[in-house]
């Protein structure tokens, strides 16, 4: 979000939910193991905007729910969201999360992986309380479309010739789909109409679609300082994001080249490259306008959704969305 006192302001409206949702949390990383804690503490409580299970909230409101359910699920959803990031970090080999060493340097690979499946364990425990076939049936679908995001987004690693479409799967898979279930499970809990869980779901798809898109961006545009992470990890790691895809599309020859020198051979100087590449080729702008396109869609479901202050709020998530820096 670009202005942090807004971003605090924006979910003022569910100020005591989120309250809730914390407290749920930091009950339901209880266990007599310490080093779990002490992993699943110290990514949970590094500074993330827990985005997903607090549109999961506003939704659930915005529709008129009145109980305490969505606490639960809420809590559900981020400790996916956390297990995800932290089986991400060993599989990329990463150094850095939200300006923090990450979980699997500051710890070891196992006990990052280890943690993360306590994490998954522990959601599948909380489903239990809500005791509903439906939530199982999404979030058990939603899992096994995040693992085969990651596995499409790591037999893609390096290859040159993914295409836009195909980059649009992945960011579906990997991320897009866990906005659309949280959204998703706040229509249910809510008893929404189909009409209403339709475009709850369409909200949350979009939401998440927008966000990874301008996440991968910013690898290449964003200050440092603000993201938390070096400039250019997407391109150390070999991923093929957006930036580089439209690159590949429509660069020279030699600008090309530079482009999958860079990504088979990582370095500083080829970085440098590759970002004067993409300001000269002006694809941030692209990159924004598509990114805008899709954000419509989430600000036409809002537009369907009761009008007060929760579905107000949602639309402001998505307006920020596409101008966030961080």
């Amino acid at each position: 979000m670009t202005n942090p006192s807004l971003q605090r302001n924006l979910f003022d409206v569910v100020l005591e939910d989120t309250q809730k949702l914390d407290q749920l949390i930091h009950e339901q990383l209880d266990s007599d193991v310490v080093l779990i804690k002490q992993v699943a503490s110290y990514i949970i409580q590094s500074g993330g905007k827990r985005l997903r299970p607090k549109v999961l909230l506003l939704v659930a409101r915005a529709l008129g729910y009145e109980g305490n359910k969505h606490i639960i699920l809420a809590t559900i959803i981020e400790f996916i969201h956390v297990a995800t990031l932290l089986h991400d970090d060993v599989v990329d080999s990463s150094q850095m999360r939200r300006g923090k060493p990450s979980a699997n340097i500051e710890f070891s690979n196992s006990a990052a992986v280890l943690v993360g499946d306590f994490l998954y364990s522990r959601a599948f425990q909380l489903m239990t309380k809500i005791d509903d076939v439906e939530v199982f049936k999404i979030l058990s679908d939603t899992t096994n479309k995040i693992s085969e995001g990651e596995v499409m987004q790591l037999m893609r690693i390096g290859d040159s010739e993914l295409d836009e479409q195909s980059y649009y799967d992945i960011v579906e898979r990997k991320t897009a789909c866990l906005f659309e279930a949280a959204c998703w499970l706040g229509a249910m809990i809510a008893g929404g109409s189909d009409e209403q869980t339709k475009y709850s779901r369409q909200y949350g798809h979009s939401l998440g679609m927008a966000f990874q898109i301008v996440d991968d961006m910013l690898d290449y545009v964003a200050n440092e300082e603000e993201t938390g992470k070096s400039l250019g990890d997407d391109l150390r790691e070999g991923k093929i994001t957006l930036p580089l895809v439209l690159l590949l599309q429509q660069g020279s020859d030699e600008e090309k080249k530079i482009v999958t020198d860079a990504i088979t051979t990582p370095s500083d100087a080829y970085l440098l490259q590759v970002i004067e590449i993409i300001k000269s080729k002006k694809i941030t702008q692209q990159i924004q306008h598509k990114v805008k396109e899709i954000t419509s869609k989430a600000l036409f479901s809002c537009e369907n959704m009761p009008n007060n202050v929760y579905s107000e709020a949602l639309k402001e998530i998505a307006i920020q969305a596409m101008g966030r820096t961080s």
